[in-house]
């Protein structure tokens, strides 16, 4: 429960968890899927040392896009990343009904600055299939990924879900991607209907979005 401003007890106990796995040797135990973070997130070094686990952007995300981390290493435990096959994250921009742009509300509640730096990118008119029609910024997520040997041809459901303009069929009906337009969103993945298993036997789809680089660095 959010109590101002203020760290409660049971988050200070999760941060001190989190902590104590750090000076175990928690850190050779990680995640070996990349992982979207929630906007704003620093470096993934810097992030999760900043993460106290309080799940009060999970909490405040409209789009229950949002989840803690159940699964893999010890050390991304209960901390936050866009599951993109629930949902997309439309960076609050049409919270509570408003068609206007909004601060990523899990930005605004993050207590440590876990969320705290943000990318912006150039504005772009929103698609008007999604209800938007505002010129915004976003910050930028990640970055979507087409798998041209599962991506059926003439299939144009990414297309028309991503509200960046960021992806166009080719002349033979194959999708790409405008990559200085995508924000990683997720739209695209959240919707893809074409799912493949892939050589370590996860269920992936056509289009998926990976972390952007500039996050990544010095992870």
């Amino acid at each position: 429960m959010l109590k101002g401003g203020k760290i409660t007890r049971r988050e200070f106990i999760a941060s001190g968890i989190a902590a104590v796995a750090v000076l175990t040797g928690a850190l050779n135990f990680r995640v070996k899927k990349l992982l979207c973070r929630p906007p704003g997130a620093q470096t993934e070094k810097r992030f999760l040392s900043l993460c106290v686990r309080c799940n009060r952007c999970v909490e405040a995300c409209p789009q229950r896009v949002i989840e803690p981390v159940l699964f893999g290493g010890l050390l991304e435990l209960r901390t936050p990343w866009l599951n993109f096959r629930k949902s997309y994250c439309n960076f609050c921009h049409d919270a509570g009904g408003l068609k206007t742009p909004l601060p990523p509300q899990c930005v605004v509640v993050c207590p440590t600055a876990a969320l705290g730096t943000l990318k912006l990118n150039p504005a772009f008119t929103l698609n008007k299939e999604t209800g938007y029609s505002k010129e915004v910024r976003t910050f930028s997520i990640g970055l979507a990924k087409i798998n041209t040997d599962f991506c059926p041809q003439h299939c144009d459901v990414c297309k028309k879900a991503c509200p960046y303009f960021a992806i166009e069929l080719d002349d033979n009906g194959y999708a790409f991607l405008t990559e200085n337009r995508c924000n990683g969103c997720g739209a695209c993945e959240f919707y893809c209907p074409e799912e493949y298993v892939s050589k370590t036997g996860e269920i992936m789809r056509a289009v998926t979005v990976v972390p952007n680089g500039a996050r990544l660095d010095s992870v």
